[in-house]
């Protein structure tokens, strides 16, 4: 099930489904689609999420895995590399701090 209001975003991984005509449609606005779908888009979407999420609670460790994981499927690889510059550099600085 996908919230049509998500197929309108050229960034979200979503926009496969718009080409496809839904099995049902719930309340006018969620979309429902039967079947196994490949998209690795919406996992690196949600893996750079958690990365944003991990850099703004102070753990560039953990963001670097996610974002690194983010970044194969990205649709904008060049906005995951610069939060992967900063997750980097806050790692870098923490090293450093805790030595």
């Amino acid at each position: 099930m996908i919230g049509a209001g998500l197929l309108d975003y050229s960034l979200y991984p979503y926009g496969k489904f718009f080409h496809r005509r839904p099995d049902a449609v719930v309340g006018g606005s969620v979309l429902v689609f039967h079947g196994s779908f490949e998209v690795p888009e919406v996992a690196a979407e949600r893996a750079g999420a958690r990365g944003w999420w991990l850099l703004n609670h102070n753990d560039g460790t953990d963001a670097i895995v996610e974002l690194t994981a983010a970044r194969k499927h990205a649709l904008d690889p060049a906005r995951v590399d610069s939060l992967l510059a900063w997750a980097r550099a806050m790692a870098a600085r923490l090293s450093r701090k805790n030595r």
